[in-house]
């Protein structure tokens, strides 16, 4: 799971708030070089669906994302990541045994532990400054500061 899931959390828990901030979506990644169908997607969202309806589920190979944002080929997960419009929302988890976690954030996790909204290089700065105004970050959240 990655992205706004796991941000969204982190900048939840850093307000104290009583209740957290629904979601648009829940992000999943993977990399598959190898997945022949570029759809494949859609039949991991729909068994995401039926276990658990009530949220809205994106899954996407990043393998091929790459085609879709006009970068060369990723690398990896975590390389893909890299190109996400602002450093804090490059971060995802997942589950590696029973209550065991592991953590992977492009950019290291202490700006989005410090509140930071920080603008990523590797996309045009008016997609960032876009997102930041249109998802209502500084509304929700009024301690984050938008990094110079």
């Amino acid at each position: 799971m990655a992205a706004g899931f796991v941000r969204n959390l982190v900048r939840d828990s850093l307000h104290n708030l009583d209740s957290p901030t629904p979601f648009n979506d829940v992000d999943v990644i993977y990399f598959d070089p190898e997945e022949a169908n570029p759809d494949a997607y859609i039949k991991y969202e729909s068994q995401l669906i039926q276990q658990m309806p009530e949220l809205n589920w994106q899954v996407r190979n990043q393998a091929i994302m790459h085609g879709r944002n006009g970068d060369s080929p990723y690398k990896s997960v975590l390389d893909a990541m890299s190109y996400w419009p602002e450093k804090e929302t490059a971060i995802a988890i997942r589950q590696t045994a029973e209550s065991q976690y592991e953590c992977i954030a492009a950019f290291g996790v202490e700006s989005l532990l410090k509140g930071d909204i920080t603008y990523n290089s590797n996309r045009p700065r008016k997609v960032f400054d876009d997102r930041v105004k249109s998802k209502g970050w500084l509304v929700r959240w009024p301690q984050l500061s938008v990094a110079p």
